[in-house]
């Protein structure tokens, strides 16, 4: 799997929305992402 970077743009309740525009559950992004600074 090929890595790529995302900014998490709104953060509410059980879901978070990456500036893709995709939304996913919040542990899902604690679960399969890594945080890069």
């Amino acid at each position: 799997m090929e890595d790529k970077v995302v900014t998490v743009v709104a953060f509410g309740g059980p879901k978070v929305e990456l500036h893709t525009g995709e939304k996913l559950a919040s542990f899902l992004l604690m679960k399969d992402y890594r945080r890069v600074h």
